[in-house]
C-alpha cells in the first residue's frame, strides 16, 4: 500500500506523542516540514529529473533550463553527450572562448543552478541547434491528503526522520539533542538512494578519442 502524506505526519506526530488533537505540533505546520524534507531528499539523492531542451542561437552561449528544476545534470545534442566542463576550464583553455563558432558543440558549463554555457557558439549557417538536457527537478508538495507519495516506501522513513528532527527542534534542549540520531538516519537513508540512483545512471564514454586522458575520461564517466 502506497504511503502518503498524512501516514507520515500520523507517523512523526505518533513518534512526539502528539496523536490526539495535536497541540504543541500542528498538521499545517507538520506539513511543511515534510515537504523540506522531500526537497532535502531529491536534493542529495537527485531522484527526480525531467528531459527537456533549448533552442540555441548565434548569438549567445549562456541558456536557462525550466524555472521549476533545481540544476542542469548532462546534456547532449542528438545521440552525443557533450563533455560537462567547468567555466574555470573554459576561460583556462581560451579566454575567448565566448567568440568561438562552430556548428559541432562539445561541452557545456553550469553556471550556478539557473544557468548554464555551450561551447562552441552555434555559427548563422549552421541554423538553429537543439541542446537536449537533463535537469534534476523540484519534488511536487505533499499535501495532507490520500494521495500517494512518489517513492520507495524504504525511503520514506528518510522524510519521517528529517521531519521528526526539525519538530523537536521547537521543543530545543535534551529532545532536541536526543533527536540528532533521527537526523543522522535521514541522511545515511538519503545517501543510500544517492547510490541507488547513480548506479543507474548509464555508463558515458567520451565521443573524441584526443580527450579521453586524465582520471574523468580513461574510467567509465557516469552523470556527464
Amino acid at each position: 500500500m502506497a504511503i502518503s502524506g498524512t501516514d507520515v505526519i500520523d507517523t512523526v506526530l505518533e513518534r512526539l506523542e502528539e496523536t490526539i488533537a495535536p497541540i504543541f505540533w500542528t498538521r499545517p505546520e507538520m506539513l511543511i516540514y515534510v515537504n523540506e524534507g522531500m526537497k532535502e531528499l531529491n536534493n542529495l539523492a537527485a531522484k527526480l529529473h525531467l528531459e527537456s531542451g533549448v533552442v540555441t542561437d548565434s548569438t549567445d552561449n549562456f541558456y536557462a533550463p525550466p524555472t521549476d528544476t533545481i540544476a542542469v545534470m548532462a546534456a547532449s545534442v542528438g545521440d552525443k553527450s557533450l563533455e560537462r566542463v567547468t567555466l574555470e576550464d573554459l576561460d583556462r583553455e581560451d579566454r575567448f572562448w565566448e567568440g568561438k563558432t562552430g556548428n559541432i558543440l562539445k561541452r557545456w558549463a553550469p553556471i550556478g543552478c539557473n544557468l548554464f554555457a555551450i561551447f562552441p557558439r552555434p555559427t548563422v549557417a549552421g541554423g538553429a541547434i537543439t541542446v537536449d538536457f537533463v535537469v534534476m527537478k523540484l519534488p511536487a508538495s505533499i499535501a495532507d491528503n490520500s494521495d500517494p507519495i512518489d517513492m520507495d516506501d524504504e525511503f520514506i522513513e528518510s522524510i519521517q526522520d528529517y521531519t521528526f528532527h526539525i519538530a523537536r527542534f521547537k521543543e530545543g534542549g535534551p529532545e532536541f539533542a536526543n533527536a540528532m540520531t533521527a537526523f543522522t538516519n535521514a541522511l545515511g537513508r538519503m545517501g543510500d538512494l544517492a547510490r541507488k540512483v547513480y548506479s543507474q545512471q548509464p555508463v558515458i564514454w567520451t565521443a573524441e578519442p584526443a580527450l579521453d586522458t586524465g582520471p574523468s575520461y580513461s574510467t567509465p564517466d557516469r552523470g556527464r
